[in-house]
């Protein structure tokens, strides 16, 4: 018997719980998808009840069909890990017997898992071969967003065995539209928020997040921070409690303390705006908006594993610079009244001021001898006002750190800052950088240090990155 051939699987995901049947509509229109085995739209109501409907182009042509939009429809329900015995069979409430463990395929879970949100829908496509170009683009122009997925020879022989069951359970499923609840739910059922007062605008925070909580069947509690240290303590009882993801409302200074909170513990860290600029949420590419930060934490089962960076008695996650006294710092009142633009107000009135001292700096070993204003260390490089301080050269995941001097008595070292701001690769933004992954820092005379926005006493420092020790729910891979 030789090896049937690779199968390809498309979903075309919509926002809308009508997006998928309108297009369906349309290219029922056309007649048909050249190449279609199977083809049913997949729609979740708000309440994450799962909806399958046969669109008119699933002739019976084979068990492998079947069998892979079993796995799909499967994965978009929430019921990620099922066994193949299930696949199928899950669609209709029936559960087949457990002939075997393993998955088809670490990829196509880890890409399917929290495609499909409440109040969404999605068009599964299985056919010998891939989505015509001219019906991608059509796809796309009404609004889908498209995976693609090989189902290779070597996968479809270990469907084999259970190809029949699924592939009547789909039909059984397709044939009487049964209305079949989410079995997965949401991928963090019990999240603690913790919200800094002072921070963010006038927004109705707790509304905000019981109507998106509610809706997602997630059991919630929140905590209030009324002074410095406070977000630790709480993130951190939040994790013994058993809480499975904590959550901080709040600007860079709120995630900072959480992230201390969370770092050696089991639940994984969400991030919801509340800051004048959430420089890190920016970093890792999260949603500026309070309802789409809120969807994500119900949705997204993609963790990023962050370097944070071992600094005296705790941890920093964004950067640690030397050389501004508490005084010349950005201010609450500056921030409120003019916002981002705050930042640049102080910077320009400290470099009126500033004066150079001698630096000493130890990288991974190495001693330098600089004379400088100010020194940064940075693991993620985006600021509240979304420029980057080092351009592309630094990452939050690379377990290195970047090291940068300023100094007002050399301009090189200014003009060195704004190439890598501007993300340009000329031997200047090279100049006055250094990377490393142990750094200590002295100074004459005695220089104040700040961590992500909070006064940390004074030189001398030293500090070690640790590679992927903070887990962050983030956005799912396009």
């Amino acid at each position: 018997m030789s090896k049937p051939k690779p199968i390809h699987l498309s979903i075309v995901a919509f926002d809308t719980l009508d997006g998928a049947q309108a297009a369906a509509s349309k290219i029922r229109e056309k007649h048909a998808i050249s190449s279609t085995t199977s083809a049913v739209v997949v729609e979740k109501d708000h309440a994450g009840k799962v909806n399958v409907k046969d669109i008119g182009l699933t002739p019976a042509k084979g068990a492998f069909g079947g069998t892979a939009l079993g796995l799909a429809v499967g994965l978009l329900s929430g019921g990620t890990g099922v066994a193949l015995g299930a696949l199928g069979a899950l669609l209709g409430g029936v559960r087949a017997k457990k002939t075997s463990e393993r998955q088809i395929s670490g990829d196509v879970e880890r890409k399917i898992e929290g495609l499909l949100p409440p109040g969404s829908s999605a068009i599964l496509i299985v056919g010998d071969r891939p989505l015509q170009p001219e019906r991608v683009a059509e796809f796309i122009s009404m609004g889908g967003k498209i995976y693609t997925h090989e189902i290779s020879p070597e996968e479809q022989e270990e469907l084999a065995a259970h190809s029949e069951t699924a592939h009547q359970a789909l039909t059984d499923e397709i044939e009487q539209t049964v209305q079949a609840v989410a079995p997965g739910g949401p991928p963090y059922p019990r999240v603690f928020v913790i919200i800094n007062p002072a921070a963010g605008g006038d927004e109705p925070i707790l509304n905000a997040i019981n109507d998106v909580f509610r809706r997602y069947g997630v059991e919630w509690e929140v905590g209030i921070t009324h002074k410095y240290g406070d977000a630790e303590t709480l993130a951190r009882q939040a994790a013994e409690a058993g809480y499975d993801l904590v959550a901080g409302y709040g600007g860079d200074g709120t995630q900072h303390e959480v992230a201390n909170g969370l770092i050696g513990t089991e639940a994984a860290m969400g991030m919801l705006p509340g800051g004048t600029g959430n420089g890190f949420s920016r970093e890792l590419g999260l949603p500026n908006k309070l309802y789409p930060a809120l969807e994500l934490l119900c949705t997204s089962r993609t963790v990023k594993h962050v370097d944070a960076v071992k600094f005296r008695n705790g941890y920093f996650i964004q950067r640690l610079y030397v050389g501004i006294e508490p005084e010349e710092q950005t201010s609450r009142e500056m921030k409120d009244k003019y916002g981002t633009i705050a930042y640049a107000i102080s910077g320009y009135d400290r470099l009126k001021n500033s004066t150079d001292v001698q630096y000493h700096l130890t990288i991974d070993g190495e001693l330098l001898e600089i004379t400088a204003n100010k020194v940064y260390v940075v693991n993620a490089s985006q600021t509240g006002t979304g420029i980057s301080v080092t351009g592309r050269l630094s990452s939050s995941e690379d377990g290195v750190l970047e090291i940068f001097a300023l100094s007002v008595k050399d301009l090189k070292t200014l003009s060195a800052a704004a190439e890598r701001m501007a993300d340009l690769s000329g031997k200047l933004s090279q100049q006055y950088f250094w990377r490393g992954k142990e750094i200590k820092i002295e100074t004459e005379p005695d220089q104040p240090v700040w961590t992500d926005g909070e006064y940390q006493g004074r030189t001398p420092v030293e500090m070690k990155v640790v590679p992927g020790a903070l887990r962050v729910v983030a956005v799912p891979e396009a």
